[in-house]
């Protein structure tokens, strides 16, 4: 949602937005409990300044996702954006 909520404040229009989130988990006994976050955002679009989605995400991770910084706490998170399907490196 805050990531919307930013694209509409710095004018940033695309035609798809997905959010995908890995994640890994223990070994051996249980219960097995997440040890890894990875969350993938897919933009799609004309015209977009890859450096204003970098600094979208980056303002969602660091400042306004209560859910990234929840799963924080419990094992290490990163993220990858992509633009029409090319990565944009962070």
């Amino acid at each position: 949602m805050d990531v919307i909520s930013l694209a509409k404040k710095m004018r940033v229009d695309f035609t798809s937005f997905i959010v995908d989130v890995q994640a890994e988990t223990s070994e051996g006994e249980h219960p097995h409990v997440y040890t890894f976050f990875k969350v993938i955002y897919h933009f799609e679009g004309q015209g977009i300044d890859p450096a204003k989605l970098m600094k979208m995400v980056l303002l969602s991770q660091e400042r306004y996702c209560g859910v990234a910084a929840m799963l924080r706490q419990a094992a290490p998170l990163a993220y990858e954006v992509y633009l029409n399907g090319v990565r944009i490196d962070n």
